[in-house]
């Protein structure tokens, strides 16, 4: 993976900041007031813990280490718990990348800086909480404190390196990996406030006893992660399925995708609706698989009845999405994409403000994707011949809202020129 010079920089200071830490945090515990055997058990924990971690959809992981993380907090101190994440996360050799070297390194020292950094400032929060607050209740509502202090430095740090890395929005990333997880943390935290006072009354053996919930909180993680994989899939197979059968979709679906969430990011929509509109934008010709092979790829002009059998896809196509659980409200978005802004388009003829948004700039999106195509017909337009012909028909065929979006989201991006610089550089590393 190639890194940006900003993206190398934020991880290597994160892992820089860390190092400067542990170093400090070496030089100043006073060792021997700890039991060594314990805090190598607990590290043989964290390792072990970090192992079971679960990718996360776009990028990195997620385990249930931080359960881990809260009790030896409560039970050694912010430094020693940094210490143990941080070494954790350096030892935890099984998701070495061998074929991105560089990439893994960087990875790996961000991780353990980042642990670190998290763990340092949540304990001063939580140390400067517990001067006011003294009894057990209150030491309850601190490990809280806690939590809420990790989660917000956690995902901070994991979210701006990823978004720096992959060049999204900070937003997008939240949205796309971490939030489904956030109630977890919270069970995670209440297992750990737990394990600190099992092993203040038994010792060790209480630890390794407690450690059977946290790999139920991991399934139960698990559980989330293949659940959102599994409506990726689907997803990915109707896509392809319908590619196989009509050529011409062959990474239509995808460039449409991909403008229409620049054309709702640049409208300022939400992340959590950027997503709704990409996955539908995917699927926003899925109805074609039910038309005949004969009229889809009919290169003459088609009929009447023809023609009709086409305008019957947007249909089709809602009834598959309705099937998807998690996508079924936001069929409307596959049904009306072919609407137009002055009511004449199919297949209800609605119009205006009563076309869905998402209809109505996944249909902004096709079109200037189905111009700026090859079709059997006629040439592709140029981009400006394109842009032209939107302006053009703006107030009639489009909302003309979506339309001065997607004009400015051309400034900065354009899903074709992206297409041709990926298939240079193949090109490119083919030759040499």
């Amino acid at each position: 993976m190639k890194i940006s010079k900003k993206a190398f920089f934020y991880n290597m200071s994160i892992a820089f900041i860390g190092f400067i830490l542990a170093l400090y945090f070496i030089k100043t515990i006073e060792i021997q007031q700890f039991n060594f055997i314990d805090i190598f058990i607990f590290l043989l924990i964290e390792i072990f813990a970090e192992k079971l971690s679960i990718n996360m959809p776009k990028w990195g992981n997620v385990s249930v280490g931080f359960g881990i993380d809260v009790a030896a907090f409560l039970i050694f101190d912010f430094k020693i718990a940094a210490l143990l994440a941080g070494v954790s996360f350096l030892l935890d050799l099984g998701k070495f990348n061998r074929n991105e070297i560089s990439f893994s390194i960087m990875k790996r020292l961000f991780n353990a800086g980042q642990i670190i950094i998290t763990i340092s400032i949540a304990g001063i929060i939580y140390d400067f909480f517990s001067l006011f607050m003294k009894n057990t209740y209150f030491n309850i509502v601190n490990v809280f404190i806690f939590t809420i202090a990790y989660l917000i430095i956690n995902v901070f740090l994991v979210c701006s390196a990823v978004s720096l890395t992959l060049n999204l929005p900070f937003k997008f990333i939240f949205i796309d990996n971490f939030k489904g997880f956030l109630p977890n943390y919270a069970l995670l935290a209440i297992l750990g406030y737990l394990m600190a006072q099992v092993y203040n009354s038994i010792g060790i053996p209480g630890i390794i006893l407690f450690f059977i919930p946290l790999l139920i909180a991991r399934y139960v993680f698990k559980l989330y992660s293949d659940l959102r994989e599994s409506y990726l899939s689907t997803i990915r197979a109707l896509v392809a399925a319908l590619e196989a059968k009509d050529p011409y979709t062959k990474g239509h679906s995808e460039r449409v995708s991909e403008l229409a969430v620049e054309i709702a990011r640049e409208m300022g929509m939400k992340p959590d609706e950027l997503e709704n509109i990409r996955f539908m934008a995917l699927l926003h010709d899925v109805g074609k698989i039910g038309i005949l092979d004969t009229v889809l790829n009919k290169k003459g002009t088609l009929d009447p009845e023809e023609k009709e059998l086409i305008q019957e896809h947007p249909v089709l196509g809602a009834k598959i999405v309705e099937e998807i659980p998690f996508l079924k409200q936001y069929a409307g978005m596959v049904r009306h994409h072919h609407e137009r802004f002055d009511g004449t388009g199919y297949p209800d003829k609605v119009s205006g403000e009563k076309i869905p948004l998402g209809a109505r700039i996944i249909a902004v999106a096709d079109t200037y994707d189905a111009m700026t195509s090859d079709r059997p017909y006629r040439a592709a337009l140029t981009k400006e011949q394109a842009m032209s012909e939107l302006e053009r028909n703006a107030g009639q065929q489009h909302d003309p809202r979506v339309v001065n979006a997607l004009l400015k989201v051309l400034e900065r991006f354009d899903p074709r020129e992206k297409e041709r610089e990926a298939m240079a550089q193949a090109a490119a590393a083919e030759g040499t």
